[in-house]
């Protein structure tokens, strides 16, 4: 398609968004991105969140969440910093964790480092024991279980409100098409924007769930932000129903630019709210005390598990 003009001001324009029908020049596809996240939060997230960590890896998704929510934070006087989970993968690790604070210095925030290594163990060793097959589970299953459990830890016990995610549009449509092929549709409620705390478990964000990842590739381009550009060496780069389903929907999106972004909509503004849980009640985890389906929870079983696989390997 040849270049336009930008729909704002007429110069020369950057970047054609299909579903907004629009060019953008380079300064007002930032303020086009900027204000559609801000509308996000002003329509699902609480005035004063309270002490806000937000969660960046490094990838495009994140470093998107940290400039436009920071911009968001800032302006209604929020305390907020950077939370960087370090999962000790060896190289991969250190220069995300180096990328991440660059970014983060841009914009005069701290990096808090919340590491898997204290709890006895790291990523690299759930890659080795899963290829020896003494643990049958997809690392990167493990991955986001660990991921889920330290944030909520870290921002607990530093006494923090809330935990923002880059889960993004793309995202959002392969759990809601999964959810709805397995029966599961109670598992719908973890896809709203904003997720109340209690107890033990801090309150859970994500403003750019109505963001296709394509956007925000290109917002960090516009604004010259720095992203981990090498993929997970982890990473196993296998199809899942997720996945496949996720870039179906995405594939007739081209075709009606708009289309998933109408489903994400419906399904948080018109379907979750119809959604009647269970009463299902979390208990305590015996081992660390935090609130979980099961006793002991997930995490703690895992880190007993590789504690154990890992003592019988040095004998």
């Amino acid at each position: 398609m040849p270049r336009g003009k930008c729909r704002v001001c007429g110069r020369e324009a950057e970047y054609w968004v299909p579903w907004a029908n629009a060019w953008f020049c380079r300064d007002h596809y930032i303020e086009y991105y900027n204000r559609r996240i801000k509308r996000v939060w002003d329509k699902y997230f609480p005035n004063d969140p309270g002490d806000t960590l937000i969660a960046v890896s490094g990838g495009k998704d994140s470093v998107a969440l940290l400039y436009s929510v920071s911009k968001i934070l800032m302006e209604k006087g929020v305390r907020h910093n950077v939370l960087f989970i370090d999962l000790g993968i060896p190289g991969y690790s250190d220069e995300s964790l180096k990328i991440v604070k660059w970014n983060a210095g841009r914009l005069g925030l701290n990096v808090e480092v919340a590491r898997l290594e204290d709890y006895g163990f790291t990523l690299r060793d759930i890659h080795r024991l899963v290829k020896t097959r003494r643990i049958r589970r997809p690392v990167c299953s493990i991955c986001g279980m660990i991921k889920r459990y330290l944030m909520n830890r870290y921002a607990y016990e530093h006494g923090y409100s809330l935990v923002l995610t880059g889960h993004n549009l793309d995202d959002m449509i392969g759990f809601t098409l999964a959810s709805l092929v397995s029966g599961r549709i109670e598992d719908l409620v973890k896809l709203r924007p904003y997720v109340e705390g209690h107890d033990r478990l801090v309150a859970r964000g994500k403003p750019l769930l109505f963001t296709y990842g394509v956007e925000n590739k290109w917002y960090v381009e516009a604004i010259g932000a720095r992203i981990v550009e090498a993929v997970c060496p982890y990473r196993t780069g296998e199809s899942s129903v997720n996945t496949e389903l996720r870039d179906a929907v995405l594939s007739v999106d081209k075709k009606h630019p708009g289309l998933a972004i109408l489903m994400a909509r419906n399904t948080v503004d018109k379907l979750i709210p119809r959604i009647r849980l269970p009463g299902k009640t979390l208990v305590r985890c015996s081992v660390c005390g935090y609130p979980s389906s099961s006793d002991p929870c997930g995490f703690c079983r895992l880190r007993e598990k590789v504690s154990r696989l890992l003592s019988s390997k040095k004998k």
